[in-house]
Parts: C-alpha cells; sequence; structure tokens
C-alpha cells in the first residue's frame, strides 16, 4: 500500500520540539522565519498573529526552548512586578487577544526591556487594530512593532496535517480518500481535527475500517 505521507513530500519537513511534526508551507514560511531568525532579530519585540489551530503556539513553544523565555499570559500581567522579570533576557507576552490585565504594566514592560537588552515576543490571535486598549500610547507603540501573520492554510498544509494526524492515531488511509474528503470539508486546520476525529470515533464504534463509504455515512450524518 502506498505510504500516505508520500502526498506531503513537496512540502518541506521542519524536526518538532516535542512530540508533533510541524510542516512547513507557504501560509507559515514568515512565522518560521521570525522564529529561525532569533536571537538576531532587527528590533527587540515581535508580534506574532495567527488564528486558532494555525500553528502559532507551536511555533512559540519552539521559540521558548530555543530562549529559556519567561511565559506571562496577558490577561495575567496585573499579577507580574517587573522587578522581578528577567528584562535582559526573553520574555514572551501570551494571547493579547484575551484582554490585557493591564495596559500599564505591559508599556512599562515594553520600555524596561527595550532599555535592559532583553527581547520580547507577543502573540495575538487578532491584530492590534482589533484590540481594546485605552491607553494610546500602548496603542502606538504595539503597532509599531513588527508584525508577522499566518495566512490560511493551504490544500497541501491541510492534506499533510491530516494524514499527520491519522498516522498518530496509527491509522493508515489511501489517498483517494483524503481527497474525497477535501472536496466535502471547510478548508481549516479546525475541521481536519474534527473530521479525523469523527471519522476515528466511527471506525472504533462501529469495528469497520476507514473508508470512502463510512467517511459518507459521518459527512451525510453532519449535514442532515
Amino acid at each position: 500500500m502506498k505510504n500516505p505521507r508520500q502526498l506531503a513530500l513537496d512540502l518541506a519537513h521542519r524536526p518538532a520540539f516535542g512530540a508533533e511534526d510541524f510542516f512547513l508551507s507557504q501560509s507559515n514560511e514568515l512565522a518560521v522565519k521570525l522564529i529561525d531568525d532569533w536571537p538576531h532579530w532587527a528590533q527587540y519585540a515581535q508580534l506574532l498573529i495567527g488564528p486558532e489551530a494555525s500553528g502559532k503556539t507551536h511555533l512559540v513553544n519552539v521559540w521558548i526552548l530555543r530562549s529559556h523565555a519567561h511565559v506571562i499570559a496577558a490577561r495575567d500581567l496585573h499579577k507580574t512586578d517587573l522587578q522581578q522579570l528577567p528584562l535582559d533576557q526573553c520574555i514572551c507576552i501570551e494571547n493579547l487577544h484575551d484582554g490585557l490585565a493591564s495596559e500599564d504594566v505591559l508599556f512599562h514592560l515594553l520600555n524596561k526591556v527595550n532599555e535592559n537588552g532583553g527581547q520580547l515576543l507577543l502573540t495575538s490571535r487578532t491584530g492590534i487594530g482589533d484590540l481594546v486598549l485605552k491607553l494610546s500610547d500602548l496603542r502606538s507603540r504595539l503597532l509599531a512593532l513588527p508584525s508577522i501573520s499566518i495566512k490560511a492554510p493551504d490544500e497541501n498544509l491541510l492534506k499533510a496535517v491530516m494524514i499527520k494526524q491519522f498516522s498518530d492515531r496509527q491509522i493508515e488511509i489511501e489517498p483517494q480518500l483524503v481527497e474525497y474528503l477535501f472536496k466535502r470539508m471547510e478548508r481549516s486546520l479546525q475541521a481536519v481535527t474534527q473530521i479525523v476525529d469523527e471519522l476515528d470515533r466511527g471506525s472504533l464504534g462501529t469495528g469497520r475500517a476507514i473508508t470512502k463509504v463510512l467517511a459518507r455515512e459521518i459527512l451525510l450524518d453532519k449535514s442532515s
């Protein structure tokens, strides 16, 4: 039987710092370059934007492991004592879209990290223009930072992720089934994860192999 991973041979494959593989594609290549360019960033702070399940968290985790960064959730900034932070090292502020507990703390953190020669990575699911910020100086400072966005995944990336998720469950599927599914499903990473999970549960629940027939039944059931 043809190895399903052959479907993804035209994708550059990158080893992950963990159990998962990470696939490089046009949708995420600028974000990957940002991580690869560290510690030689042109500016002390960088903003990485990507929707849910875009691979943003995976890339950030790679950077955290490489840089030994101190990690703070944006919603926890009110608990942060700047004097206790390694301001001359690396800090990651995650999930600006969840809301900032303290805009003043983030504004002063940006200043202190810059003054002390540290580096800062900020992440969000949305751009700065979509964030609710009261402090105009903070908005201006964030808008001035280099911003990298992860684009919508292309078809090759989605197929590679689907094959990987099936493989992680010790399921080998025919390339024709991958093509069949992609003609009938939403083109998103969330949809890939959902359909893989539904097919796996459907197979286990019925004792049947994952075939086009089973996939058709599950897709019809979803649409009804």
